[in-house]
């Protein structure tokens, strides 16, 4: 009868126990096969935790592309919408009515009341028509006054801030006294000072 406690030596063929850690004949030490071994099957139970976890994974990913890729139309069929409402807001926004005046009317007013001349025309957008008194020689701005014989107002100016190259260039045609439409932002408004305006446009 074949004793089931005993295996053979897998380097000389003798035969020793199996709890034997070495060949007591040749001294070789006895290789136990490794899924006896404790780690060897908590490796394996690691690995098949993570296969169910990874298949569980891709099940629950599936109907959230589905559902990202039934509402993808309906954002790409409201884009238009947003757009077209946005391009008309930003078209209404350029829109700018300018208020005329004589350059007189806004001389006198400010010599009456500085403080009521403020309040009714800071940020103003307006229209002036005047007459050129002058011109700044680095190209950052020109007056605009009353007329030549005006010696009433001989002191009163605006300040005419260009903002472009193409404004300078309008500008250099013209002459001194001659007569002048300018559109544009009033920024500032001083007693002394008299009015400053940002120029948007200029017509001669």
């Amino acid at each position: 009868m074949e004793n089931t406690n005993m295996t053979k030596c897998q380097a000389c063929g003798q035969e020793i126990a199996k709890t034997a850690t070495a060949c007591p004949a040749c001294g070789a030490k006895v290789k136990k096969p490794i899924f006896k071994k404790w780690w060897f099957w908590v490796i394996v139970g690691v690995v098949v935790l993570s296969a169910i976890s990874a298949a569980s994974g891709n099940k629950k990913a599936t109907p959230t592309s589905q559902n990202q890729a039934e509402t993808a139309p309906q954002v790409q069929a409201a884009a238009p919408s947003v757009t077209t409402a946005a391009t008309a807001q930003m078209t209404e926004s350029k829109v700018i009515e300018y208020t005329p005046y004589d350059c007189i009317a806004l001389f006198d007013e400010l010599a009456k009341n500085a403080l009521r001349a403020e309040q009714a025309h800071q940020d103003e957008y307006v229209e002036v028509t005047g007459y050129i008194h002058g011109f700044d020689s680095d190209g950052k701005y020109f007056t605009v006054g009353a007329r030549e014989n005006d010696y009433d107002h001989l002191f009163d100016s605006i300040t005419c801030y260009f903002k472009n190259d193409t404004q300078r260039e309008t500008a250099i045609q013209m002459d001194k006294y001659d007569k002048i439409t300018i559109r544009g932002k009033i920024t500032s408004i001083g007693e002394v000072l008299g009015y400053r305006i940002d120029v948007d446009e200029i017509i001669k």
